[in-house]
């Protein structure tokens, strides 16, 4: 439940604790704020010292403007025109402000009040050893969570019936109305039969707004307590302070684990060129190895009777002398040898090899001056 609330009016206050549990009312003239609160606490045994400020809607001048969605600084245009739309100097006003977007525009709803009397009230409390949380217009007292997003209305009759329509706890409209206003034309008024009076007329259809104050109020919207007054948001300032030293810790880890990370990809970078020299002799054994294979593979495809060893002995002997091989594979399913190198004269090299048996000309190819052949030798 909320502490301690005191509604600021033209001739005196009213204290409650508790949501209205505990009520007193300080008429009179000169009264000292400070002193009544005291004189409260005391009475009814409160220890607690935080008081939340309510200005009571006779003092308050409320209107609302329009501002393109572009204004590029809200505040600044609402204090520029403030000695144009209320009827206090900028000088001796206390004010709060809401903007709700509406299409191209901002809704902006403006609460003021003349500072002499409220100035004063808020120095006496203070000065007392009471801690000021914060000042609204009275209707903000019956803003709760209690109606979650439902749209409602609070009726708050005096001088004026003023009419406040809400949509959860954001302010809608407010309007100043016909003091007998009926239900129904109240319901038709702000389009919800969701009604509150703060002077509930008998056996009407209206709740009592007390029901409003068995939840804790918001208190989100239009503080017009002036920045002097407020006290250090001690609990804000130490959440900030916990979430830079975390955010320090963060960086100082993730930096941390980056050097370590980059000292691994280094050593990694380094291990790698060394071994590179290492793998592209492995690779080019691998193929060595492959090519014996292979050419084992031939010789064990041959027929028994091939006489290999006799083979590439005359091979050798009929290979013309400005003839040269390169490569030699053998092919035992086929029973072929396939010879490739580079030769002056192709027809000499092809004719002279036909003692070897069935001699075929491949491919040929021109390359640095050189006739490269690919010859296919059947054998016997």
């Amino acid at each position: 439940m909320s502490g301690l609330e005191v509604i600021i009016e033209a001739d005196g206050f009213t204290v409650s604790y508790g949501r209205g549990k505990t009520v007193q009312e300080f008429r009179g003239e000169g009264l000292d704020g400070g002193e009544c609160l005291h004189g409260f606490t005391d009475r009814h045994g409160i220890t607690s010292t935080s008081v939340n400020l309510f200005v009571s809607e006779e003092l308050i001048f409320a209107t609302s403007i329009s501002l393109p969605v572009r204004t590029p600084d809200i505040a600044e245009a609402v204090k520029f025109q403030l000695g144009l739309i209320t009827p206090f100097r900028e000088d001796e006003v206390l004010y709060s402000y809401s903007a709700q977007r509406a299409g191209e525009l901002y809704k902006t709803t403006i609460f003021a009040a003349r500072a002499g009397l409220l100035a004063n009230s808020i120095e006496e409390i203070i000065a007392a050893g009471f801690q000021v949380r914060g000042l609204y217009p009275e209707s903000q007292r019956y803003v709760t969570n209690k109606l979650g997003k439902e749209k409602w209305a609070l009726v708050m009759p005096g001088k004026f019936t003023k009419v406040f329509v809400f949509s959860g706890t954001v302010l809608e409209d407010r309007m100043l109305c016909h003091p007998d206003l009926s239900f129904a034309k109240t319901a038709e008024l702000c389009g919800t039969e969701s009604l509150y009076h703060t002077a509930r007329p008998a056996a009407s259809r209206f709740q009592p707004s007390s029901d409003l104050l068995s939840a804790s109020p918001v208190l989100k919207d239009f503080n017009m307590l002036p920045a002097s007054y407020r006290r250090p948001d001690y609990t804000r300032m130490a959440i900030i302070a916990l979430l830079a030293v975390n955010l320090f810790a963060l960086i100082f880890v993730t930096g941390y684990k980056l050097r370590q990370i980059d000292g691994v990809i280094s050593e990694t970078e380094a291990e790698i060129a060394r071994l590179a020299p290492v793998m592209m002799e492995v690779s080019e054994l691998r193929r060595e190895i492959k090519k014996n294979k292979d050419f084992l593979a031939g010789v064990q495809g041959l027929e028994a009777n091939t006489d290999l060893i006799s083979f590439l002995t005359r091979l050798t002997e009929e290979l013309p002398e400005t003839s040269y091989l390169d490569q030699l594979q053998l092919n035992g399913k086929e029973k072929v040898v396939v010879i490739q190198g580079y030769t002056d004269n192709v027809g000499e090299l092809t004719e002279k090899l036909q003692v070897l048996g069935e001699t075929r000309l491949k491919s040929t190819s021109r390359r640095k001056n050189r006739t490269y052949f690919q010859v296919e030798i059947g054998l016997p």
